[in-house]
């Protein structure tokens, strides 16, 4: 039977509008799981406070403020409270309207974890979705002045809450930055552990050519055990893996500026601007070029409208 899948973008306008809206939930009180459900757009959750659990495509992991969690398009999930009620704030995110938050090169790369592009690009395991802040006290701040702009929608608001979305993004990828060590957690067996590895050397080198039998040897695996222990893991083959993580790195090139499309490719790690072209279409389900302009300027930066009535 399939998950309930609740329908939000009715329930929040701005999610037509801006791609983007936020709800508190102050008192989240649910002591036992129930059906696990999914949503039409992409969720992330902070926990203010309270401590509990989100049981997240069959994996339960623990709650506590500083908490954050990114539920993907179509993926399942269910929170309970432990001791008391939760302090929770949702976001609520249209990844096809929402303009693309700019970040500094050496945060870019991280910015896929947090938020999904297309439900075809999703591999079956997302790196990195379950965060906590030592200390919440910033991020906090920032989701508070979110919910504070769109209850009062003073003139600008939706400008205002764009930015404050965009700060919070960029905390969440310093913290994943400050982790990414490339080194797997101790509790990973070893294929697991050489795969994790893999994943993050990936990210950092997207840009480069990759060759299964230089990746084998750095991790002292046979190239066929490789693969099969990677697909096991992803769901995806190594190569379908590095294809759709170029594309997505793309798809943000393509929405946040206004650069030739060879040029974007090439920095993508795509040799032909043909063979680019093709894999684009295929995995976004439109070319680059149709992709760009529907995305709402023809290449210019997206700025975030404002509709607010004074």
């Amino acid at each position: 039977m399939p998950a309930p899948l609740y329908t939000l973008r009715g329930k929040f306008p701005l999610l037509r509008e801006l791609g983007l809206a936020a709800e508190h939930l102050p008192a989240w009180d649910k002591p036992t799981f129930t059906t696990p459900h999914t949503h039409d757009i992409v969720e992330m959750f902070f926990v203010l406070g309270g401590s509990g659990h989100n049981r997240q495509g069959g994996v339960d992991h623990k709650l506590g403020p500083g908490s954050f969690s990114t539920i993907t398009l179509e993926e399942t999930h269910d929170i309970i409270s432990a001791e008391g009620a939760l302090d929770v704030v949702n976001l609520y995110i249209d990844p096809e309207r929402i303009p693309i938050p700019e970040l500094p090169s050496e945060l870019a790369r991280f910015l896929p974890v947090f938020l999904p592009l297309q439900r075809r690009l999703l591999a079956r395991a997302q790196r990195r979705v379950h965060l906590s802040f030592a200390d919440p006290s910033r991020p906090a701040f920032l989701l508070r002045a979110l919910l504070e702009e769109q209850h009062e929608r003073r003139p600008g608001f939706q400008d205002a809450m764009y930015q404050y979305f965009r700060l919070f993004i960029l905390e969440c990828a310093r913290l994943l930055a400050h982790q990414d060590t490339g080194e797997p957690s101790d509790d990973l067996s070893r294929p697991a552990a050489s795969v994790e590895r893999l994943l993050a050397d990936l990210d950092r080198d997207l840009h480069r050519p990759q060759r299964l039998q230089e990746w084998a040897q750095r991790l002292r695996l046979s190239p066929n055990y490789l693969c099969r222990i990677f697909k096991e893991r992803t769901g995806l083959s190594l190569f379908d893996y590095i294809a759709r993580r170029r594309v997505q790195r793309a798809m943000i090139l393509l929405r946040g500026s206004d650069r030739r499309i060879l040029d974007i490719a090439l920095e993508c790690g795509f040799r032909d601007l043909s063979y680019f072209n093709r894999k684009f279409a295929a995995l976004a389900g439109l070319p680059p070029g149709a992709y760009r302009q529907r995305a709402g300027t023809g290449g210019a930066r997206s700025p975030v409208r404002n509709t607010a009535r004074a």
